[in-house]
C-alpha cells in the first residue's frame, strides 16, 4: 500500500532511478521464473526417469515370464509326444513266420530279419551295394508298413525341437528323445533314412548327430550305414 501511496510522489522525483528500480525487480523475476521453471523441468526429467526404468523393470519381468511360459508350453507338447512315441512302440504288432511280435520285440525281430536277408545276399555275392540292398529287401517288406505312425511321430518331435530359438536347448531335448532310441529302433531309422534320403527325417537326425552314435549289438550293417548318413 505504501509503494502505491509513495509512488506518484517519487516517480516525479526520481523518474529515472525509478525505472531502473522496476526494471531491474522485473529481470530479477524473470530470472527467478527461469530456475524455478529449470527446476521444476529437471524434477520431470527424473520423474520420466524413473517412470522410463520401472517400465523397462516391467517389461523385462513380462518378457521373462513369457519367455517361461512358451517353455512350459514346449516342454508340455513335447513329452506328450514323447509318450504318445512310446505308446506308438508298444502298440506295434507285426505276424512273422515264427509267430507275433509286439512293442520293442517287434522292432528286434524285424531288424533281425532284414540283417539275416542282406547277411544271406552277400555270402551269396549276389550285391555288395548297401543302399542297393536295402532298396530291394527294406522297401519291399510289407511289415514296414506297421512302422509309418512311429516314424511320422518321430519326424514331428525332431521338427518340435527345431523350432527353438536356442541351439543349447535344441541339443538338450534331441538328445532326451535320441536316450529313449534302442539299437535295433536306430537299425531301422537308419533304413527308413536311406530310401529317399535326403528326406525330412534323415535331415533332422542328421543336424543332431544322431547317427553319430554307436550302436550295441549284433547290427553291424548299422556300421556302415552310418558311413551313407554321416557323410
Amino acid at each position: 500500500v505504501w509503494i502505491v501511496k509513495f509512488y506518484p510522489k517519487v516517480l516525479p522525483m526520481y523518474p529515472v532511478h525509478t525505472n531502473a528500480l522496476f526494471s531491474g525487480l522485473a529481470f530479477v523475476g524473470l530470472v527467478f521464473a527461469i530456475l524455478l521453471q529449470k527446476k521444476e523441468l529437471s524434477l520431470q526429467r527424473k520423474e520420466f526417469e524413473l517412470q522410463r526404468e520401472e517400465l523397462a523393470s516391467t517389461r523385462g519381468e513380462f518378457e521373462e515370464q513369457n519367455k517361461t511360459m512358451k517353455l512350459q508350453r514346449f516342454e508340455n507338447t513335447f513329452f506328450n509326444m514323447l509318450s504318445l512315441q512310446n505308446e506308438i512302440k508298444r502298440d506295434v504288432v507285426i505276424s512273422f513266420s515264427t509267430g507275433s511280435r509286439s512293442g520293442i520285440r517287434a522292432f528286434e525281430r524285424f531288424s533281425h530279419e532284414i540283417t539275416c536277408i542282406m547277411d544271406t545276399r552277400r555270402s551269396q555275392g549276389e550285391s555288395s551295394d548297401l543302399l542297393r540292398l536295402i532298396k530291394k529287401d527294406y522297401i519291399l517288406k510289407p511289415e514296414r508298413n506297421n512302422f509309418k505312425q512311429y516314424f511320422g511321430n518321430l519326424t514331428q518331435i525332431y521338427k518340435l525341437i527345431n523350432s527353438l530359438d536356442d541351439n543349447q536347448a535344441k541339443n538338450k531335448y534331441a538328445e532326451i528323445v535320441a536316450s529313449q532310441i534302442s539299437p535295433c529302433e536306430m537299425f531301422l531309422i537308419a533304413h527308413e533314412s536311406m530310401l529317399d534320403s535326403p528326406n525330412e527325417l534323415f535331415s533332422l537326425l542328421k543336424n543332431y548327430k544322431v547317427f553319430d552314435a554307436s550302436v550295441d549289438g549284433d547290427y553291424k550293417i548299422y556300421e556302415e550305414l552310418k558311413s551313407y548318413l554321416s557323410s
